[in-house]
């Protein structure tokens, strides 16, 4: 469990730092939520995860996987995933994540909570950013794409007030944290744990 201390100035001069000289052209990105599932289902999951938390990685390389193909897939619960950012590299996953589009995002952040230990380590701005440039586009978002996404002050307005929404409406201290239909839990719940709060309110 990683606790959420950064300011909004903190991430504006961090991702300045990794954008700079960014102005290449970008498709249509994803400024909406990511929701799977039946948007009417009576359960409603949402995780508040930074992509650099290794916890957040835990929860959603070992829990979240099966309680997608047993809930999610069956049209028995909504899952929503909210960007919380720890840091500057994490909001700049995110918004490299949603660059992807609608449909590819989820699949990019798979990727990018798999491989979490490999791409958020870099002793400089410059060396994370290739860390991170290069492993996307090996899935498919070219170098290009990436920098024009990084220069997309609405995609990281979009970000940073998603995380806002987490921190003053949703009282988010810590990532992940996970709601089951509003009441709230923190840390890496587990699949027993999270199956047994989801069956409470089916």
């Amino acid at each position: 469990m990683m606790m959420w201390i950064k300011t909004k100035n903190f991430f504006a001069a961090g991702l300045m730092t990794l954008s700079l000289g960014f102005t290449a052209a970008l498709a249509e990105p994803d400024y909406g939520e990511l929701v799977l599932g039946n948007p009417d289902a009576s359960v409603t999951v949402v995780d508040y995860s930074s992509l650099t938390c290794p916890a957040c990685a835990k929860f959603h390389n070992d829990t979240l996987p099966r309680i997608k193909q047993e809930y999610v897939d069956t049209g028995k619960i909504k899952f929503v995933f909210k960007d919380m950012p720890l840091d500057s590299p994490a909001a700049a996953a995110a918004m490299l994540a949603r660059c992807a589009g609608r449909d590819a995002r989820m699949g990019l952040l798979d990727l990018l909570f798999a491989e979490q230990t490999r791409w958020r380590k870099g002793a400089t701005g410059e060396e994370f950013l290739n860390n991170l440039t290069g492993l996307l586009e090996g899935a498919g978002l070219s170098k290009s794409e990436a920098e024009a996404c990084m220069a997309d002050e609405k995609l990281f307005k979009t970000v940073l007030d998603e995380r806002e929404q987490g921190v003053t409406i949703d009282k988010v201290e810590a990532t992940p944290t996970i709601f089951v239909n509003g009441e709230k839990h923190t840390g890496a719940l587990s699949y027993d744990e999270l199956k047994k709060l989801i069956d409470a309110q089916l």
